[in-house]
């Protein structure tokens, strides 16, 4: 029987702390005999759905590319830089930091690891409007409407998610008397 191959790998990146699922396809997997490690460090869960379909949960492993293999019996097939991990989000802060309970307030977001089409931000809970990543360590949003008090910003990337506890406050409008 011939060696295992690797077509490709679903999705063929994530988080440093692994932890996910993903899809090996490729020819020779081996029921209950085959392996699988992301730069040296070895999967868990390794489930062999046919001989062309492996699903396997992610170690964890370092930023950038990692060769990913796969072992049988009947030897070892390499993809080089198959899978990259990506860093996760950090948040530093947030300005302004209040804003009215209605929304529309603008603020930006500084930090690191952020990634541009693929970040989103919530504010309360809830998803905040036009998310602009201008580059990896800023992001221009609108906060959506919200609740009165400190909110928790998370900002979320393919690399994991971050949170900045009670970081924008929702403030009423004035009131006006006479």
């Amino acid at each position: 029987m011939p060696g295992p191959t690797i077509v490709n790998i679903l999705p063929s990146s994530g988080p440093t702390a692994g932890g996910v699922y993903v899809y090996i396809h490729g020819t020779g997997f081996v029921l209950d005999n085959t392996t699988v490690t992301f730069g040296g460090n070895s999967a868990t869960a390794v489930e062999v759905l046919d001989d062309n379909t492996l699903r396997v949960i992610v170690p964890a492993g370092v930023v950038g590319s990692q060769d990913v293999e796969v072992t049988t019996p009947f030897g070892t097939a390499i993809r080089s830089g198959g899978y990259t991990y990506i860093a996760a989000p950090n948040i530093s802060s947030i300005l302004p930091s209040s804003g009215l309970l209605i929304g529309g307030t603008v603020v930006t977001i500084t930090g690191t690891n952020f990634i541009s089409g693929n970040t989103t931000v919530t504010i309360g809970g809830s998803a905040a409007i036009d998310v602009l990543v201008t580059d990896n360590q800023t992001i221009t949003a609108v906060n959506p409407v919200g609740n009165a008090g400190a909110q928790d910003v998370v900002v979320t990337t393919p690399g994991g998610s971050a949170t900045l506890p009670d970081g924008f406050t929702y403030v009423a409008a004035p009131t006006i008397t006479g």
